[in-house]
């Protein structure tokens, strides 16, 4: 107990470390609440656009191109290891580095829009929806980190056997509650980020607490009113 007391403590950096990480819980509940239902959505619609508008302008030769398997294999692969890097490698460590600052760290208001409007994550989530598309449109061989576990699990599963792949799927394939990640995502996210890494888990996990929670609050006031919007709509409509 004394152990795990002493790394936690040089893990947060003291007083000050703690601090710290109750505002990155904070702001990343408030950014993990907006993110997904409104950034994330309009870089979707993007990714539609751009490809709607690649398919009035030549489709033929869109399909023609995507028609080649090594096409498909180059751009899905592509898409898959950049948008891997981007979500995680801790690319943002490496840029303070190299522009000497730290960025948005000023105050909590500074945070919250430094990380909505996150480079890495706007392109990471436009990368990734391309990919999707791309798959769903031609098979093109796009993966997220879920999908790789479960590709490399199917492998183990075949080469290796039964067993070796039932260990594969309890450990590495399994998927840790709280966190909605595999146990290969886990290690792989403390591998690649050390500290920084564990933090970002325990920042995820009381993250997604709190937005479970706030989402037991909200969603029984806000349902109602949409409910009841949509009828007056729909009778509008009608009438």
């Amino acid at each position: 107990i004394e152990i795990a007391r002493e790394y936690i403590e040089r893990l947060l950096g003291g007083k000050e470390g703690a601090i710290k990480l109750g505002k990155t819980i904070a702001v990343g509940t408030l950014v993990g609440l907006i993110f997904p239902r409104v950034i994330a959505d309009t870089i979707m619609t993007l990714d539609f656009t751009v490809i709607e508008e690649t398919l009035d302008r030549d489709a033929k030769a869109f399909f023609t191109l995507m028609s080649s398997k090594e096409a498909r294999l180059a751009v899905g692969l592509s898409l898959s290891t950049v948008t891997f890097a981007l979500l995680n490698l801790d690319i943002g460590r490496f840029m303070k580095v190299s522009t000497g600052s730290e960025s948005h760290g000023s105050s909590i208001l500074g945070e919250f829009f430094g990380q909505l409007f996150d480079v890495k994550m706007i392109f990471a989530t436009f990368l990734s929806g391309l990919g999707m598309i791309f798959k769903a449109l031609v098979g093109a061989p796009f993966y997220t980190t879920e999908e790789m576990v479960n590709e490399i699990g199917k492998v183990v599963h075949d080469k290796l056997g039964d067993v070796a792949g039932a260990i594969w799927d309890s450990t590495a394939g399994y998927k840790m509650p709280g966190l909605d990640m595999t146990g290969f995502e886990v290690a792989l996210t403390i591998l690649l980020q050390g500290n920084g890494g564990v933090i970002q888990l325990i920042t995820t996990v009381m993250t997604k607490i709190v937005e479970s929670l706030l989402s037991e609050i909200i969603k029984p006031l806000v349902e109602p009113l949409v409910a009841e919007y949509t009828y007056y709509l729909a009778t509008a409509v009608l009438a």
